[in-house]
């Protein structure tokens, strides 16, 4: 929409959608014939779980079907913890408040791991940093600082997610430093420039564009 008026600078975010479920099941093969509910229909949680269950030989609307009576992530945590529901596909750190609530919710599957299988190892693209490019070209040093100290700071917080924790909770981001914690692996937060976010976001478009 822009032109190419703004540009992706890095990569900040991988997989953070889980599918979830209150039931004891153990292979895919389990979910044939149930419902998943997703929020956000016509954005990635839908595009990501449905190319993700046809690639794994599932067709969708026949072998396993997908719900999005809950529009928000909200709204859907609720449902799965006040078990309305038994499968859910939602991202971090809403998995880790469903769980502290509803000790029957597990993670039945991670999707990022499947799209690596899929993929050839490649990760699966969830956030990114962009910013204009005429900042760029006017402040290339100043953006190389910030990104240096943003790189850093992933990796603080990936390396020291107890000390982190209590940071993100004194700023508002996750109410608890305890579920901070706990939420942190899951979250996937990174650090990717150049080739290697390039080779990851297109596969990412790719997967969109069909």
């Amino acid at each position: 929409k822009t032109n190419g008026g703004v540009q992706v600078v890095a990569v900040n975010t991988l997989g953070v959608l889980y599918l979830l479920t209150t039931n004891e099941v153990t292979a895919p093969d389990d979910i044939v014939g149930k419902t998943i509910y997703c929020c956000n229909q016509g954005a990635n949680p839908e595009f990501i779980s449905r190319y993700l269950l046809e690639a794994s030989g599932l067709t969708v609307g026949q072998d396993v079907f997908l719900d999005f009576t809950y529009n928000t992530p909200d709204e859907l945590a609720t449902a799965i913890a006040t078990n309305k529901i038994e499968y859910a596909v939602l991202p971090e750190p809403k998995v880790t408040a469903v769980m502290s609530q509803n000790e029957n919710v597990k993670i039945f599957i991670a999707l990022e791991d499947v799209w690596s299988q899929i993929s050839g190892g490649k990760s699966l693209v969830q956030g990114c940093l962009v910013a204009r490019k005429e900042f760029i070209e006017a402040h290339k040093n100043e953006l190389d600082a910030f990104l240096a100290d943003y790189a850093a700071s992933i990796a603080f917080v990936n390396e020291n997610p107890k000390e982190a924790s209590e940071v993100i909770a004194a700023n508002g981001i996750i109410p608890k430093a305890p579920l901070a914690e706990q939420a942190i692996p899951r979250c996937n937060i990174a650090y990717l420039d150049g080739a290697e976010m390039q080779a990851a976001m297109d596969e990412f478009f790719k997967v969109l564009f069909s």
